[in-house]
């Protein structure tokens, strides 16, 4: 049962790079996904972060509104109609938008479980 590792560099211009982790290749709809924004990225246009394998049948997005201070999560398989799992997180309007941040979505059986900040969680809506 090997992990699931890939990593994606600058897939938009406010995302240093993403990283989808999965321990094992048998369980897709366990793991954690991490967006690293660039500074500055929290105060301008929605962001949006999405890795989408139809081979092993998984997708999950990660929408940020900072205009409305909040984050959204999607989670599901690409031949499903609806996702397994939706959350959405407030996203604090203290979080200090001049360095870089971390933010890193944890899943396990096709639920979302959490979505930190820098390794603060955030608040669900």
């Amino acid at each position: 049962m090997p992990a699931i590792k890939h990593r994606q560099s600058g897939a938009a211009p406010q995302i240093i790079y993403s990283d989808i982790y999965i321990p094992d290749d048998q369980d897709i709809g366990t793991g954690k996904y991490s967006i690293f924004l660039r500074p500055n990225s929290l105060s301008k246009e929605e962001i949006s972060s999405i890795v989408f394998n139809p081979y092993f049948n998984f997708q999950i997005s990660v929408n940020f509104h900072p205009d409305v201070h909040k984050v959204s999560v999607l989670l599901g398989k690409v031949k499903g109609n609806h996702p397994s799992s939706k959350k959405v997180y407030i996203l604090s309007g203290n979080l200090n938008d001049s360095s870089n941040h971390e933010f890193v979505v944890t899943f396990e059986n096709w639920q979302i479980k959490s979505l930190q900040v820098d390794g603060t969680p955030l608040a669900e809506l």
